[in-house]
């Protein structure tokens, strides 16, 4: 399974946070800030006792190309970028949580891994390349 991971840059430097941990850091307008929360509000929002990174899976990248498009045109107008990272070929056997959007993987494997992040300019660019 391909996993897909969106981090924050300001400036080009990467804050090693989250999309949706860090939205509020953007500094978007009120409406725009709260129409992409509320696009993601379906995503499930599991209490996990240990420390993990979140990725998403391909369906879920799908499901939220219109928004994650959006973010990226909304946030480069403030000088933020969207990073994102792939890994390609994951199994979800060691996945502390799963549904269908979305994989939380222990925090240590992931930083073992180093995922590299680039820039993103569309979801459509990762979707294209996807197999």
């Amino acid at each position: 399974m391909k996993l897909f991971r969106f981090e924050l840059a300001f400036d080009g430097e990467p804050q090693d946070i989250g999309i949706l941990r860090g939205l509020d850091d953007i500094g978007l307008p009120e409406g725009v800030s709260v129409n992409i929360e509320e696009d993601f509000n379906e995503l499930p929002c599991p209490k996990l006792s240990e420390a993990v990174s979140f990725w998403f899976t391909e369906f879920g990248v799908q499901t939220f190309q219109a928004t994650l498009d959006y973010l990226v045109e909304q946030s480069r107008e403030l000088n933020w970028q969207i990073l994102y990272a792939e890994l390609p070929g994951m199994s979800i056997s060691k996945a502390l949580y799963a549904d269908q959007f979305q994989v939380a993987l222990p925090l240590g494997m992931v930083e073992e891994l180093c995922p590299q992040y680039r820039e993103l300019r569309a979801i459509s660019d990762i979707l294209a390349r996807r197999n």
